[in-house]
């Protein structure tokens, strides 16, 4: 039975992992393609694809932990209640400013998703529990209050199916589900911040955002605004490796598909 139970695991292991890295590596390049309005089908998956997600996921990481360090110093000693009406708050507000981020949202827009979202949220997790629970004295215990509430009667649709399911599995799907949008955002980060890009030399010159079938994606910039075009063109290795240069030309702009000029 263990040797069963032990070949089970060892075949799921060797099966997952590599879809899991498949799957991190498209979303990647997903959202370095959304950044510059590539269409997704010039997406292509390799060992060097899935390389650059790693490095780029773990980038990210770092520059998340390093602003989120500070709050959660500030926020140490705080008590379980607050710390958790937090979570709750900025981990969905997170999400809609990278959403913000990686679809080129305008301010207003971002400030109106951020509003929509987070005060709700905020609103629930911060001054509900004062009218829901006025028979508790003090605000921290009123909180608790309110969690173990919710706790008890499992009225979520997401409390259901952790329940449903399983909560180690629902635990392990949710996270896989935070970590494949971080991954996401991970890729546009990259496309936003990225400074080194080749540079197929002509009249005009073009700037090569990434590889496709072994041939160049390319398309006009202008180099004093660092907008690009919204015209690509596919260029032959062997016709362009003697005219081109690797030039320090970013961080490039992108037009949001939304804006109407």
């Amino acid at each position: 039975m263990a040797d069963q139970k032990f070949g089970f695991t060892e075949g799921l292991l060797i099966t997952g992992v590599p879809a899991l890295g498949y799957w991190l590596a498209f979303l990647y390049e997903l959202g370095y393609c959304k950044y510059f309005n590539i269409p997704s089908t010039f997406i292509e998956i390799g060992i060097l694809n899935i390389l650059i997600a790693i490095v780029g996921t773990t980038a990210l990481l770092a520059v998340l932990h390093l602003f989120a360090d500070p709050f959660y110093v500030f926020f140490g000693k705080a008590p379980h209640a607050i710390k958790r009406a937090l979570r709750m708050t900025f981990l969905p507000l997170g999400v809609c400013i990278g959403l913000v981020f990686v679809f080129k949202y305008s301010f207003l827009v971002a400030v109106i998703i951020v509003c929509v979202v987070g005060l709700p949220i905020a609103l629930i997790e911060f001054v509900i529990p004062l009218v829901t629970q006025r028979g508790v004295q003090g605000y921290v215990a009123k909180l608790e209050a309110a969690s173990n509430y919710d706790y008890e009667h499992n009225t979520s649709i997401m409390d259901t199916l952790a329940e449903k399911v399983g909560f180690k599995a629902f635990s392990l799907f949710f996270y896989l589900i935070i970590f494949s949008f971080v991954v996401y955002l991970a890729g546009g980060f990259n496309a936003q911040m990225k400074s080194d890009f080749m540079v197929l030399k002509g009249d005009p010159d073009m700037v090569v955002l990434k590889t496709y079938n072994s041939s160049l994606l390319a398309t006009g910039f202008d180099r004093s605004s660092k907008n690009i075009s919204a015209e690509f063109k596919m260029v032959a290795f062997d016709s362009s490796l003697e005219l081109f240069t690797l030039e320090r030309i970013g961080p490039l702009q992108v037009k949001s598909l939304h804006t109407k000029e």
